[in-house]
């Protein structure tokens, strides 16, 4: 019964996470469209997410990457309902084996979460999910320079730059982007600094450099 019942919790769990992705993409594409910033193909085109290293692309409902996650919380919900009645009604898998829980959260993660970046009037947009200026501490730029763990992954990175935003009261930050040249990086910081997010010290990486010049 108690392992039944840690089953369940484990699928509310991971149904709950499917739900937020899902609300956290659409509430994404309805306001990407009064972005500040990249509003156009120019500017889209400054900004490289990490991973792929592929150029930001718009989102909204018809976009490949939207309906991937529309559907995709759609099926791994279904797929995890399954496998709670497969544990529950049947003997093929053994209940008390409780790392098949993990099972449920391989599937929550199965959709990728989206990488972006806007910047609106009262907030941002990163990575599918909006924070508004009070939930942002601060942004953090770095050069992308051989010492750069960026270095070498992408020649368009190379030599320019990784934005870093922090997000308060939150244990593991949202991630980052990368921007190739100095003039979307400089459109980005002002508006950034328009909507009231202050910019922190120079980086480690930045500290580096100039110690290596002064030598």
């Amino acid at each position: 019964m108690w392992l039944d019942l840690y089953f369940i919790i484990m699928f509310l769990i991971g149904c709950h996470y499917l739900l937020q992705l899902r609300l956290r993409i659409k509430k994404a594409a309805d306001l990407s469209g009064q972005a500040l910033f990249p509003r156009t193909k120019e500017e889209y085109s400054g900004i490289l997410l990490p991973g792929e290293w592929k150029e930001m692309q718009p989102i909204t409902k018809n976009t490949k990457s939207y309906q991937y996650i529309k559907w995709g919380t759609g099926c791994a919900f279904f797929l995890m309902a399954g496998f709670l009645l497969l544990l529950l009604l049947t003997d093929w898998l053994d209940p008390a084996f409780l790392n098949a829980a993990y099972i449920f959260f391989a599937i929550a993660s199965f959709i990728p979460q989206p990488q972006n970046l806007f910047i609106m009037k009262d907030g941002i947009i990163l990575h599918g999910r909006f924070y508004s200026q009070s939930e942002i501490r601060s942004f953090e730029t770095e050069k992308i320079v051989r010492w750069h763990p960026l270095y070498g992954l992408d020649s368009r990175a190379d030599n320019g730059y990784q934005l870093k935003l922090k997000v308060k009261n939150r244990l593991f930050q949202p991630g980052l982007i990368a921007v190739p040249d100095k003039k979307h990086l400089t459109a980005i910081e002002n508006l950034l600094g328009n909507i009231g997010i202050e910019r922190t010290s120079s980086s480690e990486y930045e500290s580096k450099k100039e110690s290596s010049s002064g030598a």
